[in-house]
C-alpha cells in the first residue's frame, strides 16, 4: 500500500528554520542554497527556443551581424558547460558552394564571436547541390569565463566562396535551438 507524505519544506538535522534547501509548492520542488551538488554530466537546466528569422549570407568569414535568433541563457553554476543544439535550414547558390554554420556568443565577460567553435568550417556544412536543407548542429561551450552571467547565443554562418546563401527559412520552417547547462 502506498503512503503519502505532505510537507512544505525539507530541512537536514543541522538546518534551522527558514533554511530548507528543498521547498515544495503544489507539485513543484525547488532546490536552493549553495549546498547542492550535481554529479558531473548532469543536465542542470534546459531551455528551448525557436526563431523564424532568415538572413542572407554573402561573406566568406564569420560575421557577428550575419546571425539568426537571439537566445539568452543564464547558467545557475559558474563551473557549468553549456551544450548547444540546433536544427537549421540553409541554402546557397553554386557560386557560394558551401554554407558553414557555427554558433555566436556574447556576454559581458567574453569577447563577442560568431565562430564559437573556432573551427574554420564551423560545426555544420551544406553543399549547394542539396538545395534547402535542414542540418543539425551541436557544440559544447566549455565556458572558460567561469561565471553565471547571462550569455546570448545565435546561429551564424559564412560561405565558402563569393556568392549568396541563407540561414533560416523564415516562416516556412523555424530554426529550433535547445540549450542545456551541464554540471562539471
Amino acid at each position: 500500500m502506498a503512503s503519502t507524505i505532505k510537507t512544505n519544506n525539507i530541512t537536514g538535522f543541522s538546518g534551522g528554520a527558514g533554511s530548507a534547501p528543498i521547498t515544495l509548492s503544489g507539485d513543484t520542488a525547488t532546490l536552493s542554497g549553495t549546498g547542492i551538488t550535481f554529479p558531473a554530466g548532469h543536465v542542470v537546466k534546459t531551455q528551448r527556443y525557436t526563431t523564424s528569422e532568415q538572413t542572407n549570407i554573402t561573406a566568406t568569414s564569420f560575421n557577428t551581424s550575419k546571425t539568426i535568433g537571439s537566445f539568452a541563457f543564464t547558467p545557475q553554476f559558474a563551473s557549468s558547460n553549456i551544450l548547444l543544439l540546433a536544427s537549421v535550414i540553409s541554402d546557397t547558390d553554386s557560386s557560394g558552394a558551401y554554407v558553414f554554420m557555427d554558433f555566436y556568443k556574447n556576454a559581458s565577460d567574453v569577447t563577442e564571436t560568431a565562430n564559437l567553435s573556432g573551427y574554420t568550417q564551423g560545426v555544420s556544412i551544406i553543399k549547394e547541390e542539396a538545395g534547402w536543407n535542414s542540418k543539425f548542429m551541436m557544440f559544447l561551450d566549455e565556458c572558460s569565463e567561469n561565471s553565471t552571467t547571462e550569455k546570448t547565443y545565435k546561429v551564424s554562418a559564412r560561405l565558402n566562396a563569393s556568392g549568396s546563401g541563407y540561414i533560416g527559412w523564415g516562416s516556412n520552417s523555424p530554426t529550433i535551438v535547445v540549450i542545456q547547462e551541464i554540471a562539471t
